[in-house]
């Protein structure tokens, strides 16, 4: 197996994703072993919580693919599952929107959250053993603004433990910054490389118990892009 491994940056992270696209690997599966993996750990966890409730919040992006399938997985198996979209449906694209179809498919139903005031009506349904977060992906920089930020406060203030998909929402993978908010994880399911935010800054305050997989990149690919953050930051 690839050795020296090393924390990278977003922009690493994106051009490990186009170099898998050029190889032919699909994305789909890529999304989909993610999406597995997050769910094995949430199974796990909730084994250690004797509770079946576990409650998904999905953003439109990649990250919330990856959500999607978790719940799929998680529902299929047997558990209460509730998956929140900070989005309308008709926002998601590509393999999110595929992911959404696939998980509709089971006669389940998706709950959206647009405006703060929703999320206020959700703060009387929390009732969960578990929350996934995959709100916001490696991708994100900026602010946390609005419901968005209204949200992640209460999730945090739930007392309820929350995986984080590949990042906590709201954490700068590169800096390790959060403006001004971001989701306090318990354990983060991260995918093929620490991420350099995860060491700097607030990063040690957000992600809890770190565990780092392979989700279909060759290794290949994976040494390649350690030499490129390695070259990068020489």
């Amino acid at each position: 197996m690839y050795d020296q491994v090393i924390p990278v940056s977003a922009d690493t992270m994106r051009r490990l994703d186009a170099k898998a696209a050029e190889t032919g690997i699909a994305s789909l599966d890529l999304m989909e072993n993610a999406g597995s993996g997050v769910a094995e750990k949430a199974a796990a966890v909730l084994k250690s919580l004797k509770g079946n409730r576990v409650a998904v919040f999905c953003g439109k992006g990649n990250n919330g693919g990856d959500g999607l399938v978790a719940g799929r997985k998680l529902k299929n198996a047997g558990l209460s599952v509730e998956v929140y979209l900070f989005c309308k449906q008709d926002d998601l694209k590509g393999e999110a929107a595929v992911n959404l179809r696939k998980y509709l498919s089971l006669g389940a139903q998706v709950k959206e959250i647009i405006s703060r005031k929703d999320v206020e009506t959700l703060r009387e349904d929390l009732n969960f053993s578990l929350i996934i977060d995959a709100l916001l992906g490696t991708g994100f920089s900026g602010s946390v603004r609005g419901a968005l930020k209204d949200l992640i406060k209460l999730l945090n203030s739930s007392g309820i433990p929350i995986i984080s998909v590949d990042v906590p929402s709201g954490l700068n993978a590169t800096t390790g910054e959060v403006n001004p908010v971001a989701i306090k994880a318990k354990w983060t399911v991260s995918f093929a490389l620490p991420k350099k935010g995860f060491y700097k800054e607030r990063g040690d305050d957000h992600t809890g118990e770190t565990e780092v997989i392979n989700i279909g990149f060759p290794e290949e690919l994976l040494i390649d892009a350690i030499k490129y953050e390695k070259s990068e930051h020489a």
